[in-house]
């Protein structure tokens, strides 16, 4: 390598010759793998060693010849990924996995376990929209969507896995050549290049073996795959049967041919594949060198049975095959399943990150060239920009800048005061690159080479010294990037202190670090290079130069404090790149072959999330022909990074050397590009927050036009320009196609318009750029262009404004301080929001969070497509003043140009509507168009209601008008449990920038809808409370009728029919799409971003999902069914339908068709637009065939107003719920119309009293409320010979929905019907528990499920049955109405028990109840127990004390036992025989204490208190032996009760048991005392303990013989004076 130093190192170095580059063929892992699989050995899952966690699912896989086992994780991750990754489950050391790549560890979700068949497993996520199917034998993994194979991993068998090994011995060569399947008699192990790999001269020696990997993956349905980049090839992937597989290995390939499927400077292994409906990523997570083998396998008719008319009209499905193959690492893939390309570049983003937001000077102009030879060089050239009027923003210097080849130092002869020169471009607010690149000349006098050297901090060899290699210095070493401590010193180099002569506007250019090795192994480093951690080269060759410009990248961060955005070109890439800066195509060719081939490449770097890239203009290598260079600047003006540069030995291009005119055409082209820098910094910042790519393909905008999959010549910038560039030489003509059959599309020049979904030929000179702005577009553009991006930074914006087929247009504008963080850290930006439509165009804030002062204003705006001149045009300002405006208007154009204005881009532009009408031309289903507000189920209830004028006259009084009698207040009314109810509200509307943020009518000025929605939000107490539902609950509120609800996959054979008479007798219909977990209905299009406030209106509701875990395993038959959860985003089909979103049913018809009758639904979204885009839409081709009458009736119509026709089959196919409302409770399957007999029941459920929850909970179910129900007469039906009568039961809850601001949430809500045996026939008494567990029920609610109202027709002969309303779950509490309609009449009533006490009162002679203050009153006895104290009274204290009184007893001589108890309460009471509550309370606890068995903390003094005022009849305030003994009697036998309840003795029963023991203890009570002594005397858990059991029996004993003592005539009554009522209530 001595030699070396000495040799003069120039470009032919690395203009290498082609043959030093391997094929296919001569790569030894992949000869390896083709060989292997020939074999076709297979893998096998073991399945019984599967685990799971909250992270993964992890499970063994074995190769049945080597028996070695892998390890397999799968993993979701939020935002519908899907990870595998494979290793060995004991590798010999670890293997490398590619770090620093993904941004941060994806955040996962947990993989449910569903039942699979045997020998497979199936793991789906939460929401159960994609499923993972493993099969066992032969290993094979299915991603399903939506029942539909998407991606099947490892279908062709082609899993391969070579495991480390020792050192290299015949031993481990013989181990070898079984693991590796690989037979040495037919080819030896130096041609497979197990151990060792030669190429030429080099031989690469493989410490551990070879340790290749390669996985295949199956695309169903996908024939256009695109991505992995890079390679100078077309955009759409091709088949490589033929040839070479697509390489991924980063090499410095100097002037690369083209149509090559070898890897040339970087590599991103991730490709992306489109079909119809549906877009997927797969992200192949390695760095090691990769190949990709793509093969199509040509489509297949095949038959469907059992399945939907769309899928059985697809008689053709094709598949895709991608094999991967890595040398080293593991296999590590992410599967983005979409499905739309949005979806894929958001997944995939949110893995690896955004696109870096550039600072604007590096949108700009960029002039480079290998070499601007000297300080006066730059100066001229500098200078000879602003002579001829071009702007650019920055000036690049090459490897010659520098002193030597040294990085970070200057050529002290040519460059001797690089300061200075600096402050010549910074006079013009232009900026300063230089190359950085990572080879260091080894110097001992460099000061870079010695202090890396120094510190280690250079690639090793084998041996363990520094790697050197030769490049543009000579001999070199390479910096170890890969270790962290390297990348921080080496940003530490950018300091100005350490890097001297640079300033704050020179800015970084890395080249050459794939890494380039000049005469090295394919021009780059050997495999067996030694990075940080004693990874081998070969591990992470292509993740080097990733890691260059992340270090470079924060080194400006760092010199700047972190306040400034850096600015990074690099030629080396990998996945994750684009957080780090720009990337270019590298070593072009000044041929018309590589401009062409440039788009492609451009188009695939930017939807694998390199958004910022570009190739050099002109072409690197060559001399390039004038029309060439004018041609390339006019396609790199529309590419997102445009710099100009060539190579050292070409004449010199700079843009004014061409000639006059040419000249001219660079200007233009150059100028075209800084008037548009307002639009591309907006792409830009969309780019780098929602990841959309900023030079998009066409399939990525129009991903439902087949003819848009293959096509490279012509692409999108965002959404609004379509650009196609001239790429053949002599070119008069070019064909574009603009796609959108409902798009319109303007010539950005001429303003000339086509209608889209064609092609046209469009004539260009030399100065034609093919631009064409898309209908519905504003575009931001400067008015005037300076020298450079920052002389244009106050300069004033225009607007161009180009209206699509409804005269509408949106747009924004992005604007920051252009080079800061502060966008970031103190949200200092401004994001404008432009809307034209009727005529008025709106400025509003698409982001409230930023905050930027900007005084620039709006000068110009031009209106293309503006049919009719205007009479007048006006602004309207803040302060309320209109302000004329000039305008000129071509009619030959249609174009409307506004000049001479100067409206505030920072402020809002308002609209206010001066002629507001209530209804204009009827109310209409035309006139709900949802806002922001989550409520289409309740809009698509009005769209229904529109069709019914008698209805919705009664709903909305139509006497009303903002002219006649207006007052501000307008009234609506509603059907609300029962009763109509009349609501009033103002008319003050939510708006946001002066338009209405909820439903809005397609008329500006017709407010409706508006008003019904905000009257119906009043109803339920706010509009947060409307957000998810079920279209049944606006349906009911509007009408009062009946709802039936069909699945529409069990819906019965004649539902047409059913549908029909719906349609006929005015019910209203609704009908939605089950999303896989619910089917609420919400949230508005996606694009309707109304910044903060509405994001905060929109969070979602705390409804709770039901899990399969909650459901009762008893084996009941009862099982809830999913219905609102609502969701945060509603999903678009490919066909154009929204999942998880509500529709309206306006219409039925048949139609005559190629001569067959054919059923047509007509359906309505409330958005106002997105409709069904299948068969009979709006826009079917085929409509041509039907009868212009048949059309004229069918109101046929091609208009975005949400409404279409779709044929029945499609309908049911693609539909899952089907909600209808009668006006009646009428049988839609009848042609009768009855007249019906309605009872209204209201109850509630109360926690802990009569919530028993469904019959899975046999101890409580009994206590739900109970209704009896007498169906009377049977039907009128002579046909049928049944004693039949028919009833409809609907059970309805009551204010869930008004009560969700307090938590609430709809209840799962069921009920059951049970026949009532003759024998209680008439009696009104609360069914026990043992009835229901020994009698089935005769019906029952269908489901239960969380709707407001469940309910059902049933048919049972006639007979008293009992109803039973109830949640799913107990204890929970709400209010309900039960509605029965019937034919015939019935009498349906709630049960309520009679309240009553079994024990009789005596009824010989009541005498009052005495009180503590009747003291005088003493020996007046209160009525006892006829047991105890028959034949006895009570004496006063004083008598007691002078004569003893007889025992307890019925006879005058006592028991001994009765000798005993006074002996006992002689010891407690004293002299006085009485005991008050400090001695009740302790003789009490020392029995109850003696009772091991019954856990109890004893009685409190407050509990003694009341026992003594209860049970003390002479008010006393103490209890003599008599009471005493009477109390003593009754806890005993309260207490066996207690104890038969406290079954887990606990020392508690619950408040349900309670209602058992009031029982036994012969109390009877209603439902409503019930809930008392739950309130009263159960715990926080509805627990009752033994203390407060007492209690309440001996209040209830208490109360019940005071009141009987008080009802003097037994009538049930008692009349109290004040002092009565107030001595009762207070000493009881």
């Amino acid at each position: 390598m001595e030699a070396a130093v000495k040799e003069e190192i120039s470009v032919e170095d690395e203009a290498v010759d082609k043959n030093i580059f391997r094929d296919c063929n001569k790569i030894a892992f992949y000869r390896r793998q083709k060989q292997w699989l020939s074999k076709k050995s297979t893998y096998q899952a073991l399945l019984d060693s599967v685990t799971t966690d909250e992270d993964s699912t992890r499970f063994q896989i074995i190769n049945e010849a080597s028996k070695v086992p892998l390890l397999a994780e799968i993993y979701g991750i939020e935002g519908n990924i899907f990870r595998l990754k494979i290793n060995e489950e004991t590798p010999l050391k670890p293997r490398f996995e590619v770090p620093d790549v993904l941004t941060s560890k994806p955040s996962t979700v947990r993989l449910i376990s569903c039942s699979g068949d045997t020998g497979s497993l199936i793991l789906a996520d939460g929401k159960g929209d994609l499923k993972c199917h493993i099969t066992a034998n032969p290993f094979k993994v299915d991603l399903v969507s939506e029942e539909e194979v998407v991606i099947s991993i490892n279908s062709l068998g082609q899993l391969y896995f070579e495991h480390l090994q020792i050192l290299h011995k015949q031993r481990a060569a013989k181990e070898n050549e079984e693991e590796t399947s690989v037979d040495t008699s037919q080819e030896n192990q130096e041609d497979l290049g197990l151990w060792e790999e030669k190429f030429g001269k080099f031989v690469d020696i493989k410490a551990n073996g070879p340790s290749s990997i390669g996985l295949d993956f199956s695309l169903h349905g996908f024939e256009h795959l695109y991505g992995i980049p890079q390679h100078a090839e077309s955009h759409q992937l091709k088949n490589t049967g033929d040839g070479d597989a697509y390489r991924l290995y980063n090499l410095d390939v100097y002037g690369y041919q083209i149509y090559d499927k070898m890897g040339i400077y970087g590599s991103v292994p991730y490709l992306l594949a489109h079909k119809l409906g549906r877009t997927i990523g797969i992200f192949w997570l390695n760095a090691s060198e990769t190949l990709v083998e793509i093969n199509t396998e040509p489509a297949v008719e095949y038959t469907l049975t059992q399945m939907g008319p769309v899928a059985a009209k697809q008689k053709v499905r094709s598949r895709t095959h991608v094999h991967w193959m890595s040398e080293s690492g593991i296999i590590d893939v992410f599967l983005l399943t979409g499905p739309t390309p949005s979806d894929v570049f958001k997944q995939y983003s949110h893995l690896t990150g955004t696109q870096a937001m550039p600072p604007l000077f590096s949108l700009g102009y960029h002039q480079c060239r290998w070499n601007y030879e000297d300080e006066q060089d730059v100066k001229a050239v500098d200078a000879g920009f602003d002579e001829h009027d071009i702007p650019y923003d920055a000036m690049w210097l090459d490897i010659e800048h520098t002193e030597g080849k040294r990085y970070f130092t200057w050529d002290k002869n040519r460059f001797p005061k690089p300061k200075r020169m600096q402050e010549l471009l910074r006079s013009k607010k232009r900026k300063l690159v230089v190359i950085s690149d990572p080879h260091i000349k080894i110097d001992p006098d460099y000061s870079v080479y010695v202090k890396a050297k120094d510190q280690g901090f250079f690639v090793k060899n084998q041996e363990g010294e520094d790697f050197e290699g030769v490049c543009w210095p000579g001999l070199s070493s390479y910096l170890d990037f890969t270790n962290p401590k390297v990348r921080e010193w080496y940003s530490s180099l950018f300091a100005f202190p350490v890097y001297q002569g640079s300033t704050d506007i020179l800015f970084l250019w890395n080249d050459m670090n794939e890494p380039s090795v000049f005469r090295g192994p394919e021009q780059t480093m050997q495999k067996n290079a030694i990075h940080h951690g004693n990874w081998e080269h070969r591990e992470l060759h292509n993740i080097y130069g990733f890691y260059h410009q992340m270090a470079t990248a924060e080194g400006l961060i760092k010199r700047s404090k972190g306040k400034e955005r850096p600015f990074v070109l690099t030629r080396s890439f990998f996945a994750g790149s684009q957080k780090y800066g720009a990337v270019w195509t590298g070593d072009n060719t000044a041929e018309w072959s590589n401009l062409k081939i440039s788009i492609p490449m451009l188009l695939t770097l930017s939807i694998t999330g390199i958004c910022f890239c570009g190739a050099d203009i002109g072409g690197f290598i060559g001399n390039p022909e004038t029309e060439l260079l004018v041609r390339w600047y006019q396609a790199g003006a529309y590419q997102p990074f445009f710099r100009g540069h060539a190579t050292m030995n070409t004449k010199r291009r700079e843009p004014w050397l061409f000639g006059e005119e040419h000249t001219r055409l660079i200007r233009e082209a150059i100028r075209e590009r800084y008037g548009l820098l307002p639009y591309w910094y907006s792409l830009f910042y969309h780019a780098h927050v929602a990841s959309q790519p900023v030079m998009r393909p066409l399939w990525v905008e129009f991903p439902d036009e087949l003819k848009t999959f293959d096509m490279e010549d012509e692409y999108m910038l965002g959404s609004a320009l379509l650009v196609h560039p001239v790429t053949e030489p002599k070119a008069t003509t070019v064909d574009v196609f603009l796609p959108g059959s409902n798009e319109v599309w303007y010539d950005y020049k001429t303003f000339a318009h086509w209608e889209g979904g064609c092609t046209v030929k469009i004539p260009v000179a030399l100065d034609t750029i093919p631009v064409f702005q898309r209908g519905g577009s504003v575009i931001p553009i400067k008015t005037t262009v300076g020298k450079s991006t920052g002389w244009m930074t106050e300069s004033s914006y225009g607007l161009r404004v180009a209206l699509s087929t409804k005269g509408s247009s949106v747009g924004e504008l992005y604007l920051d301080d252009g080079h800061s963080f502060q966008y970031l850290h103190q949200k200092q930006f401004l994001h404008r929001k432009f809307s034209f439509c009727s005529s008025v165009l709106i400025n509003s804030s698409a982001d409230q969070r930023g905050r930027y002062p900007s005084k620039c204003v709006v000068e110009k705006i031009l209106v293309l497509g503006f049919r009719k001149e205007p009479s007048s045009v006006t602004t309207h300002s803040s302060d309320g003043k209109d302000q004329p405006v000039a305008f000129t208007y071509c009619a030959k154009t249609s174009t409307l140009s506004l000049e001479k204005l100067s409206l505030n881009i920072a402020t809002d532009w308002e609209e206010i509507c001066e002629n507001p009408r209530f209804i204009i031309d009827g109310a209409n289903r035309t006139d709900i168009c949802q806002g922001e507000l989550g409520d289409c189920w309740f809009l698509a209830a009005i769209a229904c209601l529109t069709l019914n004028q008698h209805l919705l006259f009664r709903v909305i009084p139509h006497d009303q008008s903002f002219i006649e009698n207006y007052a501000g207040i307008f009234h609506f009314q509603f059907w609300r449990y029962g009763e109509w109810v009349d609501v009033v509200i103002d008319d003050c509307l939510p708006t946001y920038n002066n338009q209405l943020v909820f439903t809005k009518s397609n008329h500006r000025n017709e407010f409706w809808s508006a008003l019904l929605e905000k009257a119906y939000a009043k109803l339920h107490g706010s509009y947060e409370a409307l957000k998810g539902g079920n279209t049944t609950e606006a349906m009911e509120d509007f009408t009062g009728g009946v709802t039936e609800f069909f699945e529409i996959r069990d819906a019965p054979s004649d539902m047409y029919k059913i549908m029909k008479k719906a349609i006929e007798r005015g019910s209203l219909m609704g009908c939605s799409i089950d999303d896989g977990t619910n089917m609420t209905y919400g949230t508005s299009p996606s694009g309707l971003n109304m910044g903060e406030l509405i994001a905060r209106m929109m969070r979602n509701m705390d409804n709770s999902l039901l899990q399969d875990s909650d459901l009762d395993p008893r084996g009941s038959d009862e099982r809830p069914t999913r219905t609102i959860i609502p969701v945060q985003y509603e999903t678009r089909m490919a066909c154009g339908l929204v999942r998880g979103h509500a529709y309206s049913v306006t219409g039925l018809d048949e139609v005559l068709f190629k001569g067959e009758k054919v059923k047509l639904v007509r359906l309505r979204n409330p958005w106002g637009q997105v409709e069904w885009n299948g068969s009979w839409s709006d826009r079917w081709k085929d409509w041509s065939f039907v009868d212009k009458d048949e059309k004229a009736r069918l109101q046929h119509q091609v208009t975005e107003d949400g409404e279409f026709w779709m044929s029945y089959e499609d309908f049911i196919y693609h539909f899952t719920k089907l909600e209808i409302c009668n006006l009646t409770a009428d049988a839609l399957q009848s042609d009768k119309l009855q007249t019906w007999t309605v009872s209204v029941n209201e109850g509630r459920w109360v926690r802990g009293c009569s919530a028993g929850g469904c019959r899975n909970f046999p101890d409580t179910f009994w206590t739900n409320p109970q209704y009896r129900l007498k169906l009377l007469e049977e039907d009128d039906d002579p046909d049928d010979s049944e004693v039949i009568c028919s009833f409809l039961v609907a059970l309805m809850q009551k204010n869930r929905r008004k009560d969700r601001k307090l938590g609430a949430s709809l209840f799962t809500i069921g009920f059951a019907i049970y026949e009532v045996p003759k024998e209680m026939h008439g009696n009104k008494q609360h069914l026990q528990k043992d009835f229901f567990l020994y009698n089935a029920s005769k019906a029952r609610s269908k489901t239960y499920i969380n709707m407001r109202e469940v309910s059902q027709r049933f048919r049972l002969p006639p007979s008293e049955y009992v109803i039973v309303p109830s949640t799913y779950e107990p204890h929970q509490e709400g209010e309900f109405i039960l509605r029965v309609f019937s034919e015939k009449r019935n009498l349906s009533e709630e049960v309520e028990n009679t309240i009553s006490v079994d024990r009789p009162v005596k009824k010989k002679k009541t005498k009052p109840i005495i009180f503590v203050s009747d003291r005088a009153n003493s020996n007046k006895e209160l009525g006892v127990d006829q047991e105890s104290e028959e034949g006895k009274g009570k004496t006063s204290p004083d008598k007691q004390k002078q004569s003893p009184q007889p025992q307890p007893g019925s006879s005058d001589q006592e028991s001994e036992e009765q000798q005993q108890f006074r002996n006992i309460f002689k010891q407690i009471a004293g002299d006085d025989m009485e005991i008050c509550a400090d001695e009740l309370k302790k003789v009490l606890n020392t029995v109850v204490n003696k009772h091991k068995d019954l856990k109890t903390h004893g009685f409190t003094l407050e509990s003694c208190r009341s026992m003594i005022a209860l049970m003390d009849t002479d008010g006393s305030g103490k209890l003599n032996l008599q009471e005493f003994h009477h109390l003593w009697n009754k806890i005993k036998a309260w207490q066996k009760i207690f104890k038969h309840y406290d079954t887990d003795q606990s020392g508690t029963i619950n408040s349900y048991e309670m209602r058992n023991a009031v029982n036994d203890a012969g109390f009877h009570l209603n439902n409503q005392l019930y809930d008392i002594i739950t309130m009263r005397y159960a715990d926080k858990h509805m627990n009752i303990d033994f203390d407060s059991f007492i209690c309440c029996f001996v209040r209830l004993e208490g109360m019940f013989r005071a009141f009987h003592a008080f009802d003097k005539d037994g009538d049930g009554i008692i009349k109290l004076n004040v002092l009565e009522w107030l001595q009762l209530t207070m000493y009881a």
